[in-house]
């Protein structure tokens, strides 16, 4: 199973424009590619979870891979 936490209300998600503007879809979708990539270019799935940051540098969430 492939757990994903992800809180949406800093800064880094809204902009201009309020929450659930195209900021968040933005930033959404470039921390999604950047999981993508970080998964694809690991050896193996350890059982300890993952911090997620936005593109500022905070910590916006967690992944985690649990066997079943």
């Amino acid at each position: 199973m492939f757990q994903l936490r992800v809180e949406t209300s800093n800064a880094a998600f809204v902009g201009d424009d309020g929450p659930g503007g195209q900021d968040l879809f933005r930033e959404l979708g470039a921390m999604l590619r950047r999981l993508g990539q970080h998964i694809e270019d690991l050896d193996s799935l350890d059982e300890e979870p993952h911090v997620i940051r936005d593109s500022n540098g905070n910590t916006i969430g967690s992944w985690q891979y649990v066997r079943d």
